[in-house]
């Protein structure tokens, strides 16, 4: 009897190599941006000018604004400060797909505030271990 994880991994490989492609929804981000609150633009700027560093890696490209609690279901909360925070969108790791949106775009991570405390203490941890070990000459 075949395994059950075998035509799962097929398609996983194929999905990866590129050989199967899912088609992507409707909603664009063109779409979304016209639903967007008038000031949102201003709102967003202003933070990213407050905030001008990824939260979680310290990057200073790629920058976007996420909200802690999603638009979708807290309308009300789109242009509270205390729910945006300032990610970066790098290719080399996504801090915004990877833990604001916990890799899946339609899905939000309710601990982002302890998830972004976490990973950037792992990081800042790794980049004073390499930078104390280069000045020791090792």
């Amino acid at each position: 009897m075949e395994s059950l994880w075998e035509p799962f991994a097929l398609v996983t490989l194929l999905v990866l190599a590129g050989r199967i492609r899912f088609p992507r929804s409707r909603d664009s981000r063109a779409t979304r941006a016209i639903q967007r609150h008038p000031l949102w633009k201003s709102v967003r700027d202003r933070h990213i000018r407050a905030h001008p560093f990824c939260a979680v890696c310290g990057r200073a490209s790629n920058l976007a604004v996420h909200h802690k609690q999603p638009v979708s279901l807290f309308p009300n909360r789109e242009l509270d400060s205390r729910n945006l925070v300032t990610l970066c969108q790098n290719e080399s790791f996504n801090c915004h797909f990877v833990v604001g949106h916990l890799m899946n775009w339609s899905t939000y991570n309710p601990d982002v505030d302890r998830d972004i405390a976490f990973w950037s203490a792992r990081l800042r941890g790794r980049l004073e271990k390499k930078s104390l070990l280069h000045f020791l000459g090792w």
